[in-house]
């Protein structure tokens, strides 16, 4: 189904925005299509797109594998506290990504979702999340610190390689779990 420039397909909670079909550089998604709620963000949906700025719905509750993968042109998200899942790779390759906001109500961070965001120097995360994918943030070259919350269990394998300007952690008791490589070449 399509609504202005985005396909759209219903599902059992609301709505899933599946493809981006326009040429803004600033996009703001509806929170309603049909009176439903918009609730995810389709695999790739804006995959390679040239957004500059996109403002999300307060119902947003996931973003999937690839959603925003490849935006080149993408400087700064701001998650709405809805959203409880970043799926794989969802901004992975976003390299002028500088801001990320993420919401009180996320508890993962799928593998690769921020990996090769070479702009992002910091990132505030919050005190629900529970998992750190594997390379959730590998390759983020100007990342500089992290604070990892008490909420923390698990750091997947590679989830901040090559993270070189990376220069201070804190490391909560909290974790359990250390992948692999989790720091490697820091």
């Amino acid at each position: 189904m399509e609504h202005g420039d985005f396909e759209y397909t219903e599902i059992n909670s609301g709505v899933r925005i599946d493809k981006y079909k326009g040429t803004p550089a600033e996009v703001i998604i509806p929170s309603t299509i049909d009176n439903l709620p918009v609730v995810e963000i389709g695999a790739a949906a804006f995959k390679d797109s040239d957004l500059e700025k996109i403002n999300f719905p307060d119902s947003l509750k996931t973003i999937n594998t690839e959603a925003f993968a490849g935006c080149k042109f993408l400087q700064e998200i701001f998650l709405p506290d809805s959203v409880n899942l970043i799926g794989c790779r969802s901004f992975a390759f976003c390299r002028k990504l500088k801001t990320v906001r993420l919401p009180n109500s996320l508890t993962r961070i799928g593998v690769e979702a921020f990996g090769h965001c070479n702009g992002l120097k910091e990132i505030n995360l919050p005190d629900s999340l529970q998992m750190i994918g594997d390379s959730a943030f590998s390759h983020c070259r100007g990342l500089k610190e992290i604070n990892l919350p008490d909420s923390v269990t698990k750091i997947g394998y590679s989830a901040f390689c090559y993270c070189e300007s990376l220069g201070k952690i804190h490391l909560p008791e909290s974790v359990k779990k250390i992948g692999n490589g989790a720091f490697f070449k820091c």
